[in-house]
C-alpha cells in the first residue's frame, strides 16, 4: 500500500505543482504584506487580490467557475418533476451534463481565442468550472473573459478537527448510547436499518478492513471498486491515514457482531478520500469537486441508481480566514448532487462558541434548507446543552438567517477507528453522521422521497432546545426520527413493521443455555395488503445456532397484524452463552417473489431465573412492587415493565416511580453489577440472577416492619462478575409515624472480596412526579441532611433517598431523553458511582433520574456489608425531614425475621387507542374502551411535560367511547406543530399514555 501511494504520488505531482502548492502555502502572508493593485471587483476570489507582482512570472492552478447559463434553474426545478427517482436521476443527470459542457465548450473557445498563456488542466461539469494553470500575472485577464463568475485558488481543503480523541474498548455489547437519544431504536423496530441504501462520505477515507465495515463496503457487492472508492491517487481499496473518515463512517453503518455502532447498520457505504489525507496525501478544491461529479454517478451509467448514495455526509469546512463568508464555491455542485438524490449534511463546524462561526460551506442561507448543517450537543449533560466547541449561527451570508438547522449527539461518541481500533471523539463531526445515518433510514422507508422531502421532515420534527423556537445554538433542535419518519410521505409498497415477539421453549418465555426456542414475530403489513409474506433470521451471535432460519406468515390485510406462530424459527443457544445478556435477530422480509421488502431488528434476553418473581405490598398510604433481582418498580414505563405498579401514593394512584435498582462496583476495576437500564430501550442490564423465591413476613413478632419481604441473589449473571451474594429485606409499617416510608436493607457478602477492597453500592432511581406521574419534576441534594429529593410543587409531591448507615459519596442527576428514557452505558454507570461527585440541584423542569452512591472498604471478615436506605414520600420538604428522622432511628434500634407468602398484581379494566389521523392539521379522533362505567380525564401534554389542554374530563359508559379534539390549548389557541402525548386517566387511579403529532 505504501508503495501505490508513493507511486500515485510521483505521477500525479511533478516539480511545477510542488512550486505551485508552495505558492498556496504562501499566499496568506502574500496578500498580507504586498500592495493592492487594480482588479474587476468580484472577479477573483479575495485570497488571489494582494499576489505581490514579484511573484507574476510563476503559474498558479486556478479554479475557473463559470456564469451557469440556466444549469441551476434547470438543478432548482427538478423537485417539480413528476418523475420516479430512477426517471428524475437519468433524465436530470444528462440535462445537466449537458448544459454545463456547451457552458465549458464556450468558456475554452474564448480561451483560445484570448492568446492567454494558459493550460486546461480538467472541466467539471457538476458545477461548470475549470482547473486552470496560468501565470500570475494572467489572472486578471483570465478573469475578465466573457462568462467567467469568479476564479478561486485550488486551495488545500481541511477536515473539521475533533475536538477530544480517547480510548475505547474494542467491543461493546449492544447498540451505542447515543443513537437512543435520537429515537433510532424505534425506527429499528419498525424494520428500517438501512437495508438496500447507500451511504457516502467526503472524508479523510476509511479503512475498509475494519471489522465493523468490512462487510458494508459496496465495493464487495459490484464489480470492480470504482463505483465504490474514489482517490485522487489511484488505490483501489478504501484506507485511512488519519482515522478521521473511518469514525464518522462507523457512525453511519457500523457493526461488529452484536457491538452496533452505526444508525444504518444494515446500509452499504461508498467514499471518496478528498480530505486532509495525511501521509503527504493533500488534496485540494480540484479533487473534490472531482468527488462530487463520481458521487452523482459511481458506476457511470445514468441509467441506473443501484450505485448512487442516499446521502453524502461531509466532515469538512473551510474556516472563513481562508476563504470569505458565504463563499459561493460549492453551491452549484451541492445544488447539483441534492436534484439528482443526494441529501448533503455538513458539520456546523468546531469554532463555537463564537457567533457566525460555521465554516464554508455550512454557513450557506440561500434558501431555507441550504446547507444543511448540523450542530453538536452535549448529552451527557444533564440538560442537553449545546456543545461548548459547536459553531453557532447566524449564517455569514446576511448576519440574520438561523444556524445550524438541527443538532445531533456529538460529544464523546465511540466509533471505529484506524488500525482496526475504537476511539471515543467529539466534534459537530460526529453529530453531522448521525444526521446522515438517519437519512438512509427515511429513505429506506420511501425510497422516492426527495431530498427535499428528507430534509424537511428531519428539519421541522426537531426537539426544540434552549431558548423557545429556532435559535442560533441549537437551531431548529435535536433530531427526532421518529417524529421525522411520521412527515415522510407513504410508500406506495408494503412495509412489514414487527409490533412484539415471544421466545420460549413452550414451558416458559425464557431463553436459556442449551435451550431449543421457538420465535414468534407479531408483524403488521403497513401501507397495503401482501400476498405471501416469507422472513428470514440472522443470529451474528457466536454462541447461537439457528436451527430454522425461515418462516411463512401468509397473507395480511393492510395493517393487519399476523404471525408466523404455525411456522416458528427455531434456535439453539450454547453451554457457553452469557445468561443475562442481549442478542441481536436481525430479520429480511419477502414477497412471493423472493423480493426484499425490508428488513427489521429484535434483540433477545436470555438467561432469566426461574425464582424471579415480584410482589406488590401496601400498607394504606401507598403500593409498592418489589422483585428479588436488584429492582423496586417494574411500571408501565420501566425497563423492565411487570405490568405492576412501581411505587402509588394511594392519594393519587399515580405509578411515580419507574424504576428503582441496585449498583454495585469496586474500586479495582470498571466492573458494574446491576439491575439497571442499559444500553437498549425497555431491556435492563439484569446482572442479578434470582437463587431462591420470595419470602415474606407479615406482622410476626420480632419482625422489622408490618411486612417484610426478604430477596436473595447473586451477581452470577453479570458479563464479568464481582463475586457478590445479596440478602434484601424490604420493610413497610403501620405506625402513622412510618407509614409514608419504605427501609430497604441489603446484606451484601463478596464471596472473593478482600481485606482493604473498596465496593461503590449505589441505586439508580427515576421518579416521575409531575401531575401524579407526568414526567417532569425537579431533583436537589440536601447537604445539612445527607439526602436527594425529587419534587413537584405544583402537586405538593416530595420524595427522597436517605442513607441511614453512611454517609452519602456521590450523587449525579441526569436527565431522560424528551419523550422517552435515557440509555446507559456500563463505562457511564461506573463514572456516575465512583466520580464522589454531588449535584445540589437542577431548576429546569423536565423528566430525570438520579444515581447515588455510598463506599466502604470491605475488612475481609466474611461478614457482610450492609446499607440500609429510607425512601419517604410527602407533601414538603419537611415532611421528607420528618420522615427520615424516624427511620434513622427506628433501623439503628430494630431487628427482623422471616416467612413466606404469595404475589399479587393489578388487573387491566381499559384501553386506550391511537389517535386518528396521525399526524393531523385541523382536528383528530381519540377513543378509549371501558370494561364498566367509570371516571375518564383525557389531557394533552407538550414534549416537556407540561399540561396544555384537557378534551375531556367527566363519567362515561362502559364500551368504546370516542373524543374529538380540535388541537387547540386551554386557552381556545392553536398548537404549533409537533410531539405531544395524551393521557386517560380511569377513576382517578390508573392510566395510560400514547404520542401524537401536530402538523401544521
Amino acid at each position: 500500500m505504501e508503495r501505490l501511494k508513493e507511486n500515485a504520488m510521483n505521477s500525479k505531482h511533478s516539480t511545477e505543482i510542488t512550486k505551485i502548492k508552495f505558492l498556496l502555502a504562501l499566499l496568506p502572508l502574500i496578500l498580507l504584506f504586498a500592495p493592492t493593485r487594480e482588479i474587476q471587483c468580484g472577479e477573483l476570489s479575495s485570497s488571489l487580490h494582494g499576489i505581490s507582482p514579484a511573484m507574476n512570472d510563476a503559474r498558479i492552478q486556478v479554479l475557473v467557475f463559470l456564469e451557469d447559463d440556466g444549469v441551476s434553474i434547470l438543478s432548482k426545478s427538478s423537485s417539480n418533476y413528476n418523475h420516479s427517482r430512477s426517471q428524475l436521476h437519468k433524465e436530470l443527470f444528462t440535462e445537466l451534463k449537458s448544459r454545463s459542457n456547451a457552458n465549458i465548450n464556450r468558456f475554452e473557445g474564448r480561451l483560445r481565442d484570448s492568446d492567454l498563456p494558459a493550460d486546461v488542466i480538467r472541466t467539471f461539469w457538476i458545477t461548470s468550472a475549470a482547473l486552470i494553470d496560468v501565470p500570475v500575472a494572467e489572472l486578471d485577464r483570465l478573469a475578465g473573459l466573457e462568462g467567467v463568475e469568479f476564479v478561486a485558488p485550488d486551495t488545500t481543503l481541511a477536515l473539521i478537527d475533533p475536538v477530544s480523541i480517547s480510548m475505547s474498548s474494542e467491543f461493546s455489547e449492544g447498540a451505542s448510547e447515543h443513537l437512543y437519544s435520537i429515537g433510532a431504536d424505534k425506527l429499528w423496530r419498525r424494520g428500517l436499518t438501512g437495508k438496500g441504501r447507500i451511504v457516502g462520505s467526503f472524508d479523510t477515507g476509511v479503512e475498509g478492513s475494519h471489522p465493523a465495515l468490512n462487510s458494508a463496503w459496496r465495493g464487495n457487492s459490484v464489480d470492480g471498486y470504482s463505483s465504490a472508492w474514489f482517490d485522487p491517487y489511484g488505490s483501489t481499496f478504501p484506507f485511512d491515514d488519519n482515522g478521521h473518515g473511518t469514525h464518522t463512517m462507523g457512525i453511519m453503518v457500523g457493526l461488529d457482531g452484536s457491538d452496533t455502532i452505526g444508525i444504518a447498520f444494515n446500509a452499504e457505504w461508498i467514499s471518496a478520500g478528498v480530505i486532509d489525507r495525511g501521509s503527504g496525501l493533500s488534496q485540494t478544491i480540484s479533487d473534490i469537486l472531482a468527488a462530487f461529479e463520481w458521487a452523482a454517478d459511481p458506476d457511470g451509467d445514468p441509467n441506473t441508481i443501484s450505485d448512487v448514495p442516499d446521502v453524502i455526509c461531509h466532515s469538512w469546512g473551510i474556516p472563513q480566514s481562508i476563504f470569505p463568508p458565504c463563499d459561493n464555491t460549492f453551491w452549484s455542485a451541492i445544488d447539483n448532487l441534492e436534484s439528482l438524490g443526494i441529501v448533503c449534511v455538513f458539520a456546523a463546524g468546531n469554532e463555537g462558541p463564537d457567533s457566525m462561526s460555521l465554516r464554508v460551506p455550512a454557513d450557506r442561507a440561500s434558501g431555507p434548507l441550504n446547507a444543511f448543517s448540523v450542530g453538536a450537543i452535549d448529552q451527557t449533560d444533564p440538560n442537553f446543552v449545546v456543545a461548548a466547541f459547536s459553531s453557532r449561527g447566524p449564517s455569514s451570508c446576511d448576519n440574520s438567517r438561523t444556524k445550524p438547522e438541527v443538532v445531533a449527539p456529538g460529544v464523546s461518541i465511540r466509533s471505529s477507528y484506524k488500525g482496526g481500533t475504537y476511539r471515543t471523539i467529539s466534534g459537530t463531526s460526529m453529530a453531522a453522521p448521525i444526521v446522515a445515518g438517519a437519512v438512509a433510514l427515511l429513505r429506506e422507508y420511501n425510497p422516492e422521497a426527495t431530498s427535499e422531502q428528507i430534509k424537511q421532515a428531519i428539519f421541522q420534527s426537531a426537539v426544540d432546545l434552549g431558548a423557545r423556537g429556532a435559535d442560533n445554538s441549537y437551531g431548529n433542535g435535536l433530531i427526532d426520527l421518529e417524529a421525522a419518519l411520521a412527515l415522510i410521505p407513504p410508500p406506495d409498497s408494503p412495509h412489514i413493521q414487527i409490533s412484539s415477539f415471544v421466545a420460549g421453549d413452550g414451558n416458559d418465555d425464557i431463553f436459556e443455555s442449551s435451550e431449543i426456542v421457538d420465535l414468534t414475530l407479531n408483524v403488521i403489513s403497513q401501507y397495503a395488503s401482501i400476498n405471501s409474506l416469507w422472513a428470514r433470521i440472522f443470529i451474528a451471535d457466536e454462541y447461537a445456532r439457528v436451527l430454522t432460519d425461515s418462516a411463512y406468515f401468509g397473507y395480511l390485510e393492510s395493517d393487519q397484524e399476523g404471525n408466523n406462530s404455525f411456522s416458528p424459527f427455531v434456535i439453539q443457544l450454547s453451554e457457553q452463552v452469557r445468561p443475562g445478556g442481549r442478542m441481536p435477530v436481525d430479520i429480511d422480509f419477502y414477497d412471493v417473489n423472493g423480493e426484499v421488502i425490508n428488513a427489521g431488528r429484535i434483540e433477545i434476553v436470555v438467561g432469566q431465573s426461574q425464582n424471579a418473581v415480584f410482589h406488590t405490598l401496601s400498607n394504606g398510604s401507598f403500593k409498592l412492587t418489589v422483585d428479588n433481582f436488584g429492582g423496586i418498580g417494574h411500571g408501565e414505563n420501566s425497563p423492565s415493565p411487570a405490568g405492576v405498579i412501581g411505587f402509588s401514593p394511594v392519594e393519587s394512584e399515580f405509578d411515580i416511580l419507574p424504576e428503582f435498582s441496585l449498583m454495585i462496583a469496586t474500586g479495582n476495576d470498571a466492573r458494574v453489577s446491576d439491575a439497571s437500564r442499559s444500553e437498549t430501550e425497555f431491556i435492563s442490564d439484569n446482572d442479578f440472577l434470582a437463587s431462591r423465591e420470595m419470602e415474606a413476613v407479615f406482622q410476626n413478632p420480632g419482625s422489622f416492619g408490618a411486612a417484610d419481604l426478604f430477596g436473595y441473589y447473586s451477581d452470577s449473571l453479570a458479563t464479568e462478575p464481582l463475586g457478590v451474594s445479596i440478602r434484601q429485606r424490604t420493610s413497610i409499617f403501620d405506625d402513622p409515624e412510618l407509614e409514608n416510608c419504605v427501609i430497604i436493607e441489603y446484606s451484601i457478602l463478596p464471596e472473593n472480596g478482600l481485606n482493604g477492597d473498596l465496593y461503590y453500592l449505589g441505586f439508580l432511581m427515576d421518579w416521575d412526579l409531575a401531575d401524579g406521574g407526568g414526567g417532569v419534576e425537579q431533583s436537589a441534594f440536601d447537604v445539612s441532611g445527607d439526602f436527594c429529593y425529587f419534587y413537584n410543587q405544583d402537586d405538593d409531591l416530595y420524595v427522597g433517598l436517605r442513607f441511614l448507615n453512611k454517609p452519602v459519596y456521590g450523587y449525579k442527576i441526569l436527565p431522560n431523553i424528551p419523550g422517552g428514557k435515557s440509555l446507559l452505558s456500563e463505562s457511564s454507570k461506573y463514572q456516575h458511582l465512583t466520580s464522589g461527585e454531588i449535584n445540589g440541584g437542577v431548576e429546569k423542569w423536565t423528566d430525570y433520574f438520579s444515581i447515588i452512591s455510598a463506599r466502604e472498604t470491605y475488612n475481609g471478615s466474611g461478614d457482610s456489608i450492609k446499607i440500609g436506605i429510607a425512601v419517604v414520600v410527602g407533601q414538603s420538604l419537611s415532611d421528607l425531614e420528618y420522615g427520615f428522622l424516624k427511620a434513622y432511628n427506628y433501623y439503628n434500634i430494630s431487628t427482623g425475621a422471616d416467612d413466606i407468602v404469595d404475589g399479587s398484581v393489578l388487573p387491566v379494566n381499559f384501553t386506550l387507542n391511537q389517535n386518528y389521523p396521525n399526524p393531523f392539521n385541523m382536528s383528530t379522533t381519540i377513543s378509549f374502551n371501558l370494561a364498566s362505567p367509570g371516571h375518564v380525564q383525557l389531557d394533552i401534554f407538550n414534549i416537556l411535560g407540561r399540561k396544555v389542554a384537557e378534551p375531556a374530563c367527566g363519567e362515561y359508559p362502559a364500551g368504546n367511547v370516542s373524543i374529538t379534539w380540535d388541537g387547540r390549548d386551554k386557552t381556545g389557541d392553536e398548537l404549533a406543530s409537533g410531539t405531544y402525548f395524551y393521557r386517560m386517566t380511569y377513576n382517578g387511579s390508573k392510566y395510560t399514555t400514547k404520542k401524537l403529532m401536530i402538523l401544521k
